[in-house]
């Protein structure tokens, strides 16, 4: 029943693609009579009541008198008043003869024999496949049933075309978005058969694009462009994307994956192990991975690789291994030296000097002793504000393997600034102590009882010494403009890193 109900509905309301059928206008009843004579070419026909006919639309009537004497089948356009305009071909139709009707006959809408076979000839259009249905004019909220048991139902919600389950569960929509039609899969979309026969999904570029694109959004916010994953492939190359930046790219030629942001992570948030596996393939026995900086990027300039081969893990530079395990005995081999620790030089020493290590060098400093608030009491130089004075010490700096050294000389008085000067030379076998150039620098002191920071640096003239020996004078220039203090300052001694 549901079905015959629905093939109605097509046929009275909706025509067909290709050859549409126009059924002709009806009214209940309709029947009046001439008021006039009708000659046989008259292609107006006057009555007595017009308004029984259709107000609007083609439609057929009978003239006679007397059914048994005969009749006359008449296709009319419209009516006006108590006119009826008859078509231009309309007299004589469905196989009758145009006659002459006189005042009096009979004009009536009645069911014809031409009128059923438009419908049977329409209805065997559409099961034999010569027609196709021209479009559903649903209002919303409006069903086509499909199944015996309503299994799939096709709706208009006023927004999308739907695709329902016999529970009125949506599982498709379908928007048309400004001509882009769009289609919104509630739950899941498989590609294939159930009985495993591969399917194929396509995302096919247009004319404006040279690639498909599969998008991944967020029903928060499903504009398209906040939050947006997308799959795409273009020129060659596969991305994965989030909001039009690529994340993750592979190029077909080549087997690369490349992760232009972020980071990869192998494991769960749980702790749970993850294993990165890396295999060689036909032209390489050394799988790897390569740690590359900008603005390179091509694995072989400033590059480093993680890499396996011939029975040893390597740390290795774009040239050469720099670092390898051998995977039978364990043994580790540096193919340079090994040096520890860390600062620019990939290591830090220091090597402290007081005081009580210094002698007078120039001028007249005191050493001395002095009690440092409730800390302790501790030897210093007394530096005159008169004029310059020097101290100096001889230093050993073992595994010296070159590049600046850095001092910080500790030194106190009551307030002001001095000017301190710093002079440091190596000296090799044979030579006699000779400084090099002076480092000065200008401090300012709080409290005779706080210990001030000056920091210096100076860069012998050897490249390496595993024992170097370095002379080091610390000058009070008080006859500097900017040594504003009036009285002594105590140098405590001397703090070297290198």
């Amino acid at each position: 029943m549901k079905r015959f109900l629905v093939l109605m509905v097509v046929l009275v309301g909706f025509g067909a693609w290709g050859a549409v059928t126009t059924f002709p206008a009806v009214e209940n009843m309709a029947r009046s009579t001439l008021t006039a004579e009708l000659t046989g070419s008259a292609v107006a026909i006057a009555v007595a009541d017009g308004s029984v006919f259709p107000a609007a639309g083609a439609f057929y009537v009978v003239v006679f008198t007397n059914p048994s004497a005969g009749y006359e089948v008449v296709l009319c356009d419209s009516v006006a008043g108590n006119t009826i305009t008859v078509n231009a071909s309309g007299r004589g139709a469905q196989g009758t003869s145009a006659a002459t009707w006189a005042s009096g006959a009979y004009v009536q809408q009645s069911w014809t024999a031409g009128e059923v076979e438009g419908i049977y000839a329409a209805i065997n259009a559409i099961e034999g496949g010569t027609n196709e249905l021209a479009g559903v004019d649903l209002p919303d909220d409006g069903r086509l049933l499909f199944g015996d048991g309503d299994d799939i139902q096709m709706g208009w919600d006023g927004t999308y075309l739907e695709l329902l389950d016999a529970d009125d569960n949506v599982f498709l929509e379908l928007a048309d978005a400004g001509g882009a039609g769009t289609f919104r899969l509630v739950d899941s979309l498989s590609v294939g058969a159930e009985d495993g026969t591969r399917g194929t999904l396509r995302a096919l570029g247009g004319a404006t694009s040279s690639g498909g694109r599969l998008l991944i959004d967020n029903a928060a916010d499903s504009d398209s462009t906040i939050n947006q994953w997308s799959l795409e492939s273009i020129s060659g190359v596969l991305k994965v994307s989030m909001d039009a930046t690529p994340l993750t790219t592979w190029t077909d030629s080549t087997g690369a994956v490349a992760f232009p942001y972020g980071s990869v992570t192998v494991g769960t948030y749980d702790s749970v192990r993850g294993t990165l596996t890396l295999y060689a393939n036909s032209s390489t026995s050394s799988p790897g991975i390569v740690f590359d900086v900008p603005p390179n990027y091509d694995a072989t300039t400033n590059a480093y690789r993680l890499t396996t081969g011939s029975g040893d893990f390597q740390i290795a530079n774009q040239a050469s291994a720099l670092t390898s395990w051998d995977d039978v005995t364990g043994d580790v081999t540096f193919e340079t030296d090994l040096v520890q620790g860390v600062n620019s030089r990939n290591r830090m020493r220091n090597l402290w000097i007081p005081a009580s290590e210094f002698v007078s060098l120039a001028g007249t400093p005191a050493l001395s002793s002095v009690s440092m608030g409730t800390g302790g009491r501790f030897a210093e130089w007394s530096m005159d504000p008169a004029s310059d004075e020097d101290v100096s010490a001889l230093v050993a700096l073992s595994d010296y393997d070159g590049g600046a050294i850095k001092v910080k000389l500790v030194w106190a008085a009551s307030s002001g600034n001095v000017v301190w000067n710093v002079i440091c030379g190596s000296i090799a076998e044979g030579e006699a102590a000779a400084g090099s150039t002076v480092n000065a620098v200008t401090d300012t002191a709080a409290s005779a009882t706080l210990f001030n920071f000056a920091y210096l640096t100076f860069t012998p003239d050897v490249a390496t010494d595993l024992d170097l020996l370095i002379s080091i004078i610390v000058r009070r220039d008080a006859d500097n403009g900017s040594d504003t203090l009036a009285t002594d300052a105590y140098f405590f001694g001397v703090l070297i890193y290198y």
